[in-house]
């Protein structure tokens, strides 16, 4: 088994924080990863689509092995730093684990 539970969960909560960081980071600044309809008025409802689309970029970047986020503010580069980071980290730590776990 190459990740426990726990470290599963700490991935996904990982990814949302991510998502919404870059979100919040980057929403209104005419980043075209964050626009969203003219035709949803109602303020919670763009906030949670907003959420949603950072968890999917964010989903994305470890399929990808790189960050599918496009940054236009020096926080959300900072953001990406270091989700870019955790990426390569738990990809180089999930082929390392599958690895042992093929071979024994």
């Amino acid at each position: 088994k190459p990740f426990a539970t726990g470290v599963w969960a700490l991935m996904v909560g990982t990814f949302l924080f991510a998502g919404v960081s870059m979100y919040i980071v980057e929403a209104g600044s005419g980043n075209p990863d964050y626009e969203l309809e003219d035709d949803i008025e109602f303020a919670p409802l763009r906030y949670l689509l907003g959420f949603c689309k950072g968890f999917y970029l964010s989903c994305m970047g470890l399929l990808t092995a790189g960050s599918a986020f496009t940054v236009t503010k020096w926080p959300g580069r900072f953001i990406t730093l270091g989700f870019s980071f955790f990426v390569y980290i738990a990809v180089a730590s999930y082929a390392a684990k599958l690895i042992d776990f093929l071979v024994n």
